[in-house]
Parts: C-alpha cells; sequence; structure tokens
C-alpha cells in the first residue's frame, strides 16, 4: 500500500500535498514561539510529575512529531499537560520515590497503557465511553486537579518539606514550618510569580512606549514563562543564588534513547485503572481543545483519528522515557494566535525541543524549583473555571451539584474514585431525568407548517386530536411513564378521538419501549382513539416493523406532523359531511322503510283477515253468521298481527332497500362511506318502533281481546250466559283430578267434579259442585252446594256441603287463559306464571317454554331477518328486479318458519330445552347474513394506506368479466394522499374511449390532480366476444385509435373528430343515421393523463412506444428485457422521444417465505389456467410470452393437458425456473438478491403483488424511504 492509500491514517499527507511556501513561514514562527513557551512548562511539569526535568522534554518530542502524523487538529500542540502529571503522581508515587528509575519505568509503563487503551477504543468502535466523563464532571475534576497542584506547588515555593502532596498534609506542614520558611526561596517564587502574573498585562503598554501594538491576545505575551525562567537562571547563576535555592540540577543532553517499558504482570495489572482514567481524561482534553479551535477555522476534527493520535503519542512516550501526554490548551493557543496553520508548526517545536537536548541543557541546572512552581501555579489557574458553576445552576441544578460533588470528591478521596463517583452521579442524574421526559402538547402555529407548545405559544389545535411530543428517547426506564402520561391526558381530555406521537426527538426506540407502544395502542383501541405517529426518525422504521407495530396500528405513522394534522383535519371535515349526509339520510331510509312495511303489513294482514272469515264462515250455524264470524276475526286482528310482523318487517325492509338500490340511492349511500351496519342503525328507529308496536299488541292487547273473542264465539254458537267448554277443561293438582264444565270472563266455574286418589292411585273421595268463585282474600277457590263423597272400604258415604275449600295457587286470569288461549297466544307474564305453576304441580311445560322464549327472543329475530334483508340487497341480489327480490324474501321467511315449525316439536319429542330450539332458527339467519355481507368486494385499504407511508409510488386496479377497475381507484383516491392510482388493465371493449377519457379525467379531479395512470389493454377475443358482445377485430388499430381519441378529448382543443382504421368520430359504422356532431368536453379535463399500455408482441410494444407514456409489459423477466429495448427504441424513434419520457412498468408476485418450493407450487395453478385455458387454442398471448422466454415445450404441453381437462398434471407441468423467474420469492435475502436483476433491467417500477409482509419487505429490499414521495416500486 503506498503513501497516497493512506490519507484516512494520515491526514498530513493531504496537508503536505497542497502544503504552500508561505504556510511554511506562518508555521516557522508559531513553531519557534510555541517551542519557547513549551519548555519552561515541559521542565515545570516534569517536576510537578515526579519525574527528571529530561523526561518533560522528551515528552514533547516523540509525541509531538507522532501526533503531527495522526491527528486531525490542524493547530493543537501535544506534550506534558498539568492534569497528566498530577494523575501520573497521584499514581507512581505508591510504588516508588520521585525522580528515580523505577519511578519514571513505572511512568512509561501507564504511557504505554494508556495508548493501547485508546487504540483498543477506536478499533472496538467504543469511543462514545468517554462520553460518559460529562463537562461537569470534568469541570469539577480540573478544578480540584488545579487546587491540587497548587497546594503541591507550595513546598517546593516555600522551601518547606512536606511527607505527603495531599491538601491537608501540605498545610499542616506550611503551618508547623511557617517559623523555619526559607525566605530566599519564598522570595524567589514570589518574584516569578509576581512576573508571570503581570507579563500578559505590563507588555502591551510597555510595547506602546516603544512604538509596537501587541495586545493581550499577542503570541508576545503567552512567553512568559521562558522570559520568567530565563531571567531566574541569570539571577541564579550571577548572583550565587543557585548554590543556597534548590534548583534542577545537571539536565542530561542528548536525545532520548528507545526502549520498551519494563514487563511485570502484576505491576500492569495494578496500574491498569489509573491508566485507564489518565487515557480518558487525556482524550477528552484533547478533544475538546482539538474541537474548538476547529470550530474557529471552521474545520471540523475526527473523535476516531484523535484516539490513533493521542494514542500514538502515549505509545511513543512510552517507549522514549516520558510520561503520558495531552493537548495543551494553553500551548495550542499559542499556536494559533502565532499564525499556526498546519501540523508542521509541531514539528518546528519538536526541532527546538532537539536543538535544546542537544546544545542547552546545562542551561537548566540553576533555574530554582521556586520558579517552576509559580510556572506550574500560574499555568494551573488558567484551568480553573468556577464561573461554570452559577452557569449550570442557571441550566440545570443537578449539574452543579455533579461537578461540586465531583471536585469535593477528588479532593478527599483521591483522583481515580472521585471521577468514578462523579460518573456514576452524572448517569444516575441523567437516568432520573430521562425517566421522567417532558411531554407537551403542542398545535400549529398559524400559516406555518411548524408545531409547538400549547402553553408557550399562541397555537392552534384540532377537536379531537390530542398531538403530544416526546422530548426523550423511549426506553426501558420511562416507557411506563410515558404509557401513564398518555393514558391519564386521553382520558383527561374529553372527547379524544386521535393521539399523535410528534417523535421528532426520539432517536431509540428500545424492545421495552415497542411494547408498551403496542400496549398503548391496545388501551386506546378499546377506549376508541386511535394511535399515529410523526416525525419517526427513518431508523427506528424497521425496529417498528420487527415488532409487528406497523400492522396493528389503528391510526397511521406519518412523514410529519404537518401531514398528520392536515390528515386528521380533512378527515374531520369529511366525517363532518358525511355525518351531516348520514343524518339525512337516516330518516329518509326509516321513513322509506316504515312505508314498506306498512304496505306489507297491511296487505298480509288483509289478506289472512279475509281468508279467516272464509275459514269461520265453515263454522256457521243459526246462531253463528257472518256478522258474528266478522266480528270474531276482527277481535283476534291483533294476534294475527302480532304473529306477522316479524315476517312483514323483513319484506318491508327487503322491498325498501331494494328500492333503493334499483334507483341507486343505496349506492350513493354506501359510495358515501354508510357501511352495513351503518345502514343497520340507520333502520334501528324503525326496529324500535315496530318492536314497541309487537311487545304492546302482543303482551296487552291481543290475549284480552283474542279472550274475549273465544267467548263471544261460543257464547253465540251455544247461547249461554256462561261459556261451556267443550268436553270440559281437566286440571290437576298432586293427587287431585279436576274437570270444570263452564267458566264465564270473571272467573266464576261451574259444573266441577273433583277426584281424590290416595298414595295407591285408588279413589278415595269425589266433590261435585254446582259453582264456584275465588276468594281474593284467603287466595282458595270457594265451591258452593257441595256434595263429597267418600269411598272407605269398599262403602260409599255422601254428604251435602253448603261450601269446600279448594287451596290452590292458580288465579282466574290463568285458569281462563288455559280455558280460552293456546300458550303461544298467552301474553309472557301468563306463560311466565304458567310455567312456575305447572313446574309445582309437575305438569309438562314444553310448550309455554317455547312460547315464552319465542317472545323472549323477539328483539334477535327482528334484528337477525333485517340484517338478513341488509346482506341479501347488498350483496347477492343487489343487481337483480325487484319481483324476483320479493319472491326470495317471501320463501326466505317461509324457511324460517318453517324452521321454527321444525324446531319446536322436535323440542318436545327430543327433550331439547326451549331456548337452543328457539335459538337455532335465528342463529341461522344471523350467520347467513353474516356470511352474506362479509362476501361483499373489499379493498385492502390498510395495505394501500401502508404503502403509502412505505413511500411506493403507485396503485393498481385489474379488471376481469367481474369487476372494474376504476370503481375501487375511486374509493382509494378519497383515503389517500399520494399515492398515484393507475389501471392495469381497462379492457377496450368494456367502455368506449370517450367513457373510458371522462372516467379517468373526473377520478383524476377526485383524487387532486396528476395522480392517475391510464392503463388500457385489449384483453382476447374470448372475453372481447363472448363478455363484452364487440368484434375482435384489429386489436392494434383499435388500441392506436383508442388512444389517440383520449387523449383529443382531453387536450379539449377543437370538437373531437377521429378517422381511424376501427373507431371513427363521430361513428360512421353500420346504423349510422349520418347525424353525429363532433363535440367538446364541457368540462376543462387534465390533458396530461399518462396512458400506459399492457401490450407484449413486437408491433404493439413498438407502437405502445410510439404513442403512449408507458408500458405495461406482458410476461416480463429481467432475462428476457434485452428483446424489447430494439422495439421500444424504434418507437420512440418514431415519435421523436427521449427515453427518459417513457415509463416501463413491470410486475411480480412477492411471496416472503422460508418454503420456496411450497410458494412456487401455489402460484402455478394461476399460470397453468392462463397459459392453457384462456384465449384461444391459436390465439393465446400469455402461451406466446413463455414459449419467449424459452418454455416452449411446457407451453405445449400445459395447454395440451389444460384442454383435455387434465387441470392437476397441466399444473405440474408448469416449471419451476419459469415460476422463480418471473416472481420474487423466499426469504428477504433471496428476495433482495434476485431483486437487484430487475433494477438492473431497465425498468422505471416494478409492481408487486402480495400480502402485507411483501409490501413491508419490498419497502426495506428496495430501499424506500418512507418519508419520501418520489420512491417507485
Amino acid at each position: 500500500m503506498g503513501l497516497r492509500e493512506w490519507p484516512g491514517y494520515l491526514p498530513l499527507i493531504p496537508i503536505l500535498q497542497k502544503y504552500k511556501k508561505d504556510d511554511f513561514s506562518h508555521d516557522l514562527v508559531a513553531g519557534l514561539i510555541v517551542g519557547m513557551v513549551t519548555i519552561p512548562q515541559a521542565v515545570a511539569y516534569a517536576f510537578l510529575a515526579g519525574v527528571p526535568p529530561e523526561a518533560g522534554l522528551y515528552a514533547c518530542l516523540v509525541p509531538m512529531v507522532l501526533y503531527a502524523l495522526f491527528g486531525s487538529s490542524r493547530q493543537m500542540v501535544v506534550g506534558p499537560v498539568a492534569v497528566a502529571a498530577l494523575l501520573v503522581a497521584a499514581t507512581v508515587s505508591e510504588y516508588a520515590p520521585k525522580f528515580s528509575d523505577e519511578y519514571l519505568q513505572i511512568t512509561t509503563i501507564i504511557c504505554l497503557q494508556a495508548g493501547l487503551f485508546l487504540w483498543i477504543l477506536r478499533l472496538s468502535r467504543m469511543g462514545g465511553l468517554v462520553n460518559l466523563l460529562s463537562h461537569p464532571v470534568i469541570t469539577g475534576f480540573v478544578n480540584a486537579a488545579a487546587i491540587l497542584i497548587i497546594v503541591s506547588q507550595i513546598p517546593a515555593f516555600t522551601g518547606i518539606e512536606s511527607e505527603s502532596s495531599q491538601p491537608l498534609s501540605v498545610i499542616t506542614a506550611l503551618v508547623t514550618a511557617l517559623p523555619q520558611i526559607d525566605r530566599l526561596t519564598l522570595v524567589t517564587g514570589a518574584v516569578a510569580l509576581t512576573l508571570l502574573l503581570t507579563w500578559p498585562r505590563i507588555l502591551p503598554p510597555l510595547s506602546r512606549l516603544v512604538g509596537m501594538a501587541i495586545d493581550d491576545t499577542h503570541p508576545a505575551t503567552k512567553v512568559g514563562p521562558m522570559i520568567v525562567a530565563t531571567l531566574a537562571v541569570v539571577w541564579a547563576t550571577l548572583s550565587g543564588a543557585d548554590q543556597q535555592l534548590a534548583t534542577v540540577g545537571v539536565v542530561p543532553a542528548g536525545l532520548p534513547e528507545v526502549s520498551p517499558p519494563p514487563l511485570d504482570f502484576d505491576l500492569w495489572l495494578a496500574l491498569l485503572p489509573s491508566s485507564v482514567v489518565i487515557a480518558l481524561v487525556s482524550y477528552v482534553e484533547s478533544y475538546s481543545i482539538g474541537a474548538t479551535l476547529a470550530a474557529r477555522k471552521q474545520t471540523r476534527v475526527n473523535s476516531h483519528q484523535e484516539l490513533i493520535a493521542i494514542g500514538a503519542a502515549n505509545i511513543g512516550a512510552a517507549f522514549t522515557g516520558a510520561y503520558p501526554v495531552a493537548g495543551s490548551f494553553s500551548r495550542s493557543s499559542v499556536n494559533y494566535l502565532s499564525g499556526g496553520r498546519t501540523p508542521v508548526s509541531s514539528l518546528v517545536c519538536a526541532a527546538v525541543i532537539v536543538i535544546v537536548l542537544l546544545f542547552f541543557t546545562q542551561l537548566f541546572s540553576a533555574l530554582p524549583h521556586a520558579v517552576l512552581a509559580a510556572i506550574v501555579m500560574v499555568s494551573v489557574v488558567g484551568l480553573m473555571d468556577l464561573k461554570s458553576s452559577r452557569h449550570h445552576w442557571a441550566i440545570h441544578r443537578h449539574d452543579t451539584l455533579t461537578e461540586i460533588a465531583t471536585m469535593l470528591m477528588v479532593l478527599f478521596l483521591g483522583v481515580e474514585v472521585g471521577l468514578a463517583a462523579g460518573v456514576l452521579l452524572s448517569i444516575a442524574f441523567f437516568i432520573r431525568t430521562s425517566s421522567r421526559p417532558n411531554i407537551t402538547q403542542v398545535g400549529r402555529l398559524a400559516d406555518t407548517e411548524h408545531f409547538r407548545s400549547i402553553k408557550r405559544y399562541d397555537v392552534e389545535t384540532l377537536p379531537g386530536v390530542l398531538a403530544l411530543r416526546v422530548d426523550e428517547n423511549i426506553y426501558f426506564a420511562n416507557a411506563v411513564q410515558i404509557e401513564d402520561k398518555f393514558l391519564k391526558r386521553a382520558q383527561r381530555r374529553k372527547g379524544t378521538k386521535h393521539v399523535l406521537i410528534v417523535c421528532g426527538s426520539v432517536n431509540m426506540i428500545d424492545a421495552t419501549g415497542l411494547q408498551m407502544l403496542i400496549r398503548l395502542n391496545n388501551n386506546l383501541k378499546q377506549a376508541g382513539i386511535t394511535l399515529s405517529l410523526s416525525d419517526l426518525k427513518g431508523t427506528l422504521l424497521p425496529h417498528l416493523n420487527a415488532a409487528g407495530l406497523d400492522k396493528i396500528i389503528t391510526g397511521q405513522i406519518f412523514f410529519s406532523t404537518d401531514r398528520a394534522m392536515r390528515y386528521f383535519a380533512e378527515e374531520a371535515r369529511a366525517q363532518a359531511e358525511d355525518n351531516k349526509a348520514q343524518a339525512d339520510a337516516d330518516p329518509y331510509i326509516t321513513g322509506h322503510a316504515n312505508r314498506a312495511i306498512f304496505v306489507v303489513i297491511a296487505v298480509l294482514l288483509s289478506l289472512i283477515t279475509l281468508f279467516a272469515l272464509f275459514e269461520e264462515m265453515d263454522e256457521s250455524q243459526t246462531t253463528y253468521g257472518l256478522w258474528e264470524a266478522g266480528l270474531y276475526v276482527l277481535q283476534t286482528l291483533p294476534r294475527r298481527f302480532d304473529e306477522i310482523l316479524v315476517y312483514g318487517l323483513f319484506l318491508g325492509y327487503l322491498i325498501a332497500l331494494g328500492s333503493l338500490a334499483e334507483t341507486n340511492e343505496l349506492t350513493i349511500c354506501r359510495v358515501s362511506g354508510m357501511s352495513a351496519q351503518r345502514l343497520c342503525l340507520a333502520l334501528a328507529p324503525s326496529m324500535i318502533l315496530w318492536l314497541s308496536l309487537s311487545v304492546i299488541v302482543a303482551e296487552f292487547i291481543a290475549p284480552a281481546s283474542e279472550r274475549t273473542a273465544e267467548v263471544g264465539k261460543l257464547q253465540a254458537q251455544y247461547g249461554d250466559d256462561a261459556l261451556g267448554l267443550m268436553g270440559g277443561l281437566w286440571l290437576r293438582d298432586q293427587q287431585l283430578y279436576m274437570r270444570l264444565n263452564a267458566i264465564d270472563e270473571e272467573g266464576q266455574i261451574w259444573g266441577v267434579e273433583q277426584l281424590w286418589l290416595n298414595e295407591d292411585k285408588q279413589l278415595q273421595t269425589t266433590i261435585s259442585a254446582a259453582s264456584g268463585r275465588y276468594s281474593e282474600p284467603e287466595q282458595m277457590w270457594l265451591l258452593q252446594d257441595v256434595v263429597k263423597t267418600e269411598l272407605i272400604n269398599g262403602a260409599a258415604t255422601q254428604e251435602s256441603l253448603d261450601e269446600w275449600q279448594w287451596n290452590n295457587p292458580i288465579t282466574p286470569e290463568l285458569l281462563a287463559s288455559q280455558a280460552f288461549l293456546e300458550p303461544n297466544k298467552m301474553s309472557m307474564a301468563a306463560l311466565y306464571r304458567q310455567i312456575a305453576f305447572a313446574r309445582t304441580q309437575s305438569l309438562g311445560v314444553s310448550e309455554y317454554e317455547l312460547a315464552f322464549w319465542n317472545r323472549v327472543l323477539k328483539p334477535l329475530t327482528f334484528l337477525g331477518l333485517t340484517l338478513f334483508a341488509l346482506a341479501v340487497v347488498i350483496g347477492p341480489l343487489r343487481e337483480v328486479g325487484m319481483g324476483l327480490r320479493l319472491t326470495f324474501g317471501i320463501f326466505a321467511g317461509l324457511g324460517f318458519k318453517y324452521l321454527q315449525d321444525l324446531f319446536a316439536p322436535a323440542a318436545i319429542v327430543f327433550n331439547i330445552p326451549a331456548l337452543i330450539a328457539i335459538l337455532i332458527p335465528i342463529a341461522v339467519y344471523w350467520f347467513a347474513a353474516i356470511a352474506l355481507i362479509r362476501a361483499e368486494l373489499r379493498i385492502p385499504l390498510d395495505d394501500v394506506k401502508l404503502a403509502e407511508r412505505l413511500g411506493y409510488d403507485s396503485v393498481w386496479t385489474a379488471e376481469a368479466y367481474g369487476s372494474d377497475a376504476i370503481t375501487p381507484l375511486a374509493f382509494l383516491a378519497a383515503h389517500t394522499d399520494r399515492i398515484r392510482l393507475g389501471t392495469a388493465v381497462l379492457q377496450l371493449a368494456g367502455r368506449t374511449p370517450a367513457n373510458t377519457a371522462m372516467a379517468m379525467a373526473t377520478l383524476d379531479k377526485l383524487a387532486g390532480g396528476n395522480r392517475v395512470i391510464c392503463g388500457l389493454g385489449v384483453s382476447g377475443p374470448q372475453i372481447v366476444e363472448g363478455w363484452y358482445g364487440q368484434p375482435w377485430g384489429k386489436p392494434y388499430y383499435r388500441l392506436k385509435d383508442y388512444v389517440a381519441i383520449m387523449k383529443k378529448i382531453w387536450a379539449r382543443e377543437e370538437p373531437v373528430t377521429h378517422d381511424g382504421k376501427e373507431i371513427s368520430l363521430p361513428y360512421k359504422g353500420e346504423g349510422a343515421l349520418g347525424i353525429g356532431k363532433p363535440l367538446k368536453s364541457i368540462l376543462h379535463m387534465n390533458p396530461n393523463i399518462p396512458v400506459f399500455l399492457g401490450t407484449g408482441m413486437e408491433a404493439t410494444v413498438r407502437m405502445t412506444a410510439e404513442v403512449a407514456d408507458g408500458w405495461l409489459p406482458l410476461g416480463f423477466v429481467p432475462e428476457t428485457a434485452h428483446l424489447y429495448d430494439d422495439w421500444i427504441n424504434q418507437g420512440l424513434e418514431k415519435a421523436g422521444k427521449d427515453a427518459d419520457q417513457f415509463e416501463r412498468q413491470a410486475m411480480a408476485q412477492v411471496r416472503v417465505t422460508e418454503d420456496v418450493q411450497g410458494a412456487l407450487d401455489s402460484m402455478k395453478p394461476g399460470i397453468a389456467l392462463y397459459v392453457g385455458g384462456m384465449g384461444h387454442k391459436n390465439i393465446n398471448f400469455h402461451k406466446e410470452m413463455m414459449v419467449r422466454r424459452g418454455f416452449g415445450d411446457a407451453a405445449e404441453r400445459i395447454q395440451e393437458l389444460y384442454l383435455a381437462k387434465r387441470k392437476d398434471e397441466a399444473i405440474a407441468a408448469v416449471p419451476d425456473e419459469f415460476v422463480d423467474s418471473g416472481a420474487l420469492i423466499g426469504p428477504k435475502d433471496r428476495i433482495a438478491q434476485r431483486f437487484k436483476a430487475w433494477e438492473n433491467s431497465g425498468i422505471t417500477g416494478l409492481t408487486i403483488s402480495g400480502n402485507t409482509e411483501a409490501i413491508t419487505t419490498m419497502a426495506e429490499v428496495a430501499r424506500l424511504n418512507f418519508a419520501s414521495a418520489d420512491a417507485k416500486a
């Protein structure tokens, strides 16, 4: 690999390739100035770290060069820094004495470990770990480090000795040794400190005195340490103070030797935690410096490259006897202010260090420690940032708490413990904050697409829509809180229909969050509220799909909140219009139904009354003539009304809905969105009215009128004041059997005979009474003029009594009901009492139970037959005439009656519970109605909406002899916003060109414009002549004429005329009157509706490219794409069109499955049908397509077997390769691999057919952007 291939790893190479002479002059000056600043700091920091002074200079040599090679920052200077020096001193001092050889060797181990750790982070792409050191943690640590560094320099600054560098130890030593402070050392340090602090302030005014303009940002203000160090050396040497002060001493001359750190496993393991801390702190400090400088130059720093560069610098330091290095803010600022442009300035600085090491190290021998301490103190004072605490407190108080806690723990517990505690505390605060996410209700800023908090801005909201913005990632720590807040707000806001989660701030949703969304969706669904999402990041959609949320979500996933709110607003407007239209339609439908029911019942009742009168006349006697028979029939009308009401209701609804269907009024209701359930609700007032009337008649009118009719009839027939019972009425009361001869309407009885049996069923006593009456107070029967006979041992004794008490709970009303009424004529209350009485007497109750449950379940009967009538009208009989519909209704009603008559005796004979016997006929009609309604033509609207969200370009419908292609597109136009609507294809013979042009133009207008594609095809001769009754003729010319006429109609330039070989306007063929007039559309149409043609033969494909806007190829597969290129190019050339003006929309079935063979087999029956059974034996386009694809023998065999009625063999003869080449089958990876061939085949679009999984899978395979409106698949 040559150097030209290394720019990604060696950023210096591309810089040098563009390096200019002017750049070097700036880098040279900056490098010399930085070198002057670096030298005293390097020696001072070495003193702070506890290593020899030359180690500080070594840390400025190889590490600086390596960073210049690998670093991505152009101005950052790497070398010794105070914080790293402090960390080294705190760590290594526990293992060896400072300034010893062993101490230095341990330091190099830390260097190597730190560098390797940063490289590991880069290789494992775990650089994000450094983000655990938040700004408050770093600030608190640096402030504490600065304090520790300043305190650690007090012994050198004052000349006292301290056993430890810990603050308390140093302060204690200072207080104890205060009288013995070395005054010369203190004065030297104080003077140096004063000069260092005042140099940047006194230099600008001094420069102005000599005619120079130096401000406080000039590089000269940064060389104070070099000036002070030089003055200190000169003064100490000339005054002899170097003999009284502690000085640096001898610094060996020469370059560092390259040697590896010592290998000691135990020591390496013990140092590792400290090395990791030093590495992280060094990297964070370096990256922040580099990013700051890069922002000033409007460039950027590569965080991954910085891991490599800082790691390399530390590894270089390890092998050259130095200590850990990092980016220096002070020296980097000097480099920037001095005009440094590239890392070459660092190389110049390194060269300066080399010169110093080779020739000038002896100058450091007289440099006092007090001066070095002053240099260190001044350097670290600039690191302290006490203002940030107030700033953090204003932003987030927990940041200030984290900063202060970190600082205190570093000061008193040590660096490692303090940093770890700070990180844990910041993580704890982060989890606490993110677990309580801010959820804000938002609304639209007027006349914008922006949405803001309703509490902070004057915004517009939609009634029924609760738009809530989640300002946090959704994960395990906050999922439950988010769910609770959403549910509470939705519950608190009455009238909420839609909940919209605005996800613009959500970058991650974990498994717990996804499960919460599913749970929230289900909970809101139970409350009748939909859940939708908007502003969802594209990276999150695959996770939602994998969790299945896209399939079950009750709302939609919107690209933007603006689009969501527009959708809801349009839905609300449409719903309001629908509600108004349906509110207007409901009374009309109800009134229409009531009128039909009234007429039907009137007709039925008239017929039944007439038949009943004829039947009664057959019983006429001298005292029972026409008047009495007529009165009897009239009095039984309520009962007859109740019996026929359910059938009248059924026939009435059938006629009413049928008449609406015949006049297209029902179709209009259905298209406007009135579902079968909504139609049932529209009929509900009618059902309630008739059901209420039925209850009133059956319970209160019919029983009384029926009893009056029976009494009157018997009185008329037998002329008795009391009602005689033919054959008498027999009753049983345990061991008592009783017969009544007569009873009147008041409950008075005559001719009572009672037979009492003993336990052996032998007659024991007889009671004969002339009459009897019911005593209400005693609730018993009192019999008068009684003759009592007792049989004892074969002897009979008889006595006469004025009165006899018969204790029995049966009331006169119940007794009269049994005497005069059959069970089906009794009221529900009477039936209930009779059943209770019969059970106490161990009597049979089956007939009464059947009658009772028949009345109880009458509402279900009404609703079931109504639903059945509705299902019939909107289902299989929606296109038949009224006569056939009425005939069907009569037979359906009789069928229900016969079912009831069948199961009623069956329940008695086979001991079937009465409730079950009554429910079975009702259930049969209920299930039949549901089955008929479900058999309606259904459009997969949810899949279409999903495809639109996923970025699909278009949706296509086809037609055959059964359903058309345009009507479903009109429905889809009303429920979608963007997706194009195409027909693939409309069959020419089904419509005239003008009809198709009008229909497609109307659809285009309804869809909002420029969304419709008119796909046309000629079909086959069997369909054209057998179904449409049109001549096959010359399909080539018919297709060409058809397109020409439609485009003329849409263009609306002049009245349309066309003299074609197959179609002419005006019409000139057989039967023409010759008075046809050229016309121009009265409406302005879209002249740019694209026309696609479904063709496959050479001539028609060529013509398609010439006259149409797109091609719907028949039997297209990628392997045969080259066969069509010449034909298409010839047609385009003839029309003078470019290839990019012509679309090619292929089609393929998609089956996502692991069972590839099973999917192939499932598709073969359809192929066998088209190749073998469609068209004529000699004219079959599908067969020809198969031949063209190289499967001629198989095509002949399939057709031969299919026409011979051997369909199973024909299906088996379809080759797997043929099916597979024209479809996308298998798991996702296989589909993705095979899809590449379709992408490279020259098509501009691919229409897929498949289920929901196929739609989502192909969106991922085709790399659709769900937010895009231009994706095509």
